[in-house]
């Protein structure tokens, strides 16, 4: 057999020069490698720091529990409350607003007064939710804080219901009754109106009974409480109609059918008095016409 030949190993490659760097270029690029790792060690040491001391605080409330000294929980809870709002991130800086349609974003900062810049884990929620509450349109609010410095406040407003009348004041009420606001209310006047002591608290129930008779119940003005115990009715052509006390939906629909059949309130009368359950009382009388009534005229 003849010999292997030998075979010849490349050549290595040569050795490629490093390129001086300018002495300016290397600085800048030392310095940013710098500010990194400086942000970074403060992320991370901010970080270590909030977990030790919730794990601080945790330990802390086991071990009292389990000493029984259970007093000493709220004097640790508080002493980490004070502690934790003095680091600089844990402020105030955004408020956040939702649900509102009627009620302004600026009526609702107004209510929660001035936190910008307030240590976040110092905020009183449950103050600024109670001074939110008071605004007449707020059905409801939540207040909530999202670390690290946003709070956020979600609203749930009131639906206007009907216009309620008393004392010569108009009110703008929802459908329990709680008052909205007064006084400017022109721009509801679409709503039902309701008049008298007492009304705001009774007239869902009745208004779901007069519904049920779309067509009458859209002739229907005003309605009356009577002694806060009963409704007088008043059609948009003066007519006036006494319900009774009880049973007022079987009089209601009893006077829907006079009307489908004999068009009682088209009739030259004043008044239908139905607070007995035997009897029908009309009491005549002239009565303007339609045209000459007066649609924003109140009772």
């Amino acid at each position: 057999m003849s010999p292997i030949a030998a075979r010849k190993l490349p050549a290595a490659p040569p050795k490629r020069r490093k390129t001086a760097e300018a002495p300016g270029v290397r600085t800048q690029r030392d310095a940013r490698q710098r500010s990194y790792n400086w942000r970074r060690r403060m992320i991370v040491g901010r970080r270590v720091l909030m977990g030790l001391m919730v794990a601080a605080a945790g330990y802390g409330g086991w071990f009292v529990w389990q000493q029984g000294h259970t007093s000493q929980i709220g004097m640790i809870v508080s002493t980490m409350m004070q502690e934790v709002p003095t680091i600089p991130t844990l402020r105030v800086a955004k408020v956040e607003i939702s649900g509102t349609e009627n009620i302004s974003r600026g009526t609702i900062r107004k209510a929660m007064g001035d936190i910008n810049g307030m240590p976040i884990l110092g905020v009183p929620l449950d103050n600024i939710r109670a001074d939110i509450m008071a605004l007449g349109w707020v059905e409801d609010a939540s207040v909530l804080r999202t670390l690290p410095g946003t709070i956020r406040v979600r609203i749930s407003e009131r639906q206007p219901y009907a216009i309620w009348q008393y004392e010569g004041v108009l009110r703008l009420i929802d459908r329990t009754g709680t008052e909205i606001l007064r006084h400017d209310v022109s721009a509801y006047d679409g709503l039902p109106l309701i008049v008298g002591q007492g009304a705001p608290q009774h007239a869902a129930m009745l208004m779901d009974v007069l519904r049920q008779e779309p067509a009458l119940w859209s002739r229907v003005r005003a309605i009356i409480r009577v002694g806060d115990r009963r409704w007088d009715l008043q059609f948009a052509n003066g007519i006036e109609v006494m319900l009774p006390e009880l049973d007022v939906e079987q009089a209601w629909l009893l006077l829907a059918e006079l009307e489908a059949t004999h068009a009682i309130l088209s009739r030259d009368i004043a008044l239908l008095d139905m607070r007995l359950p035997d009897r029908l009382v009309v009491r005549p009388g002239a009565r303007r016409s339609p045209s000459q009534q007066n649609k924003n005229e109140r009772i």
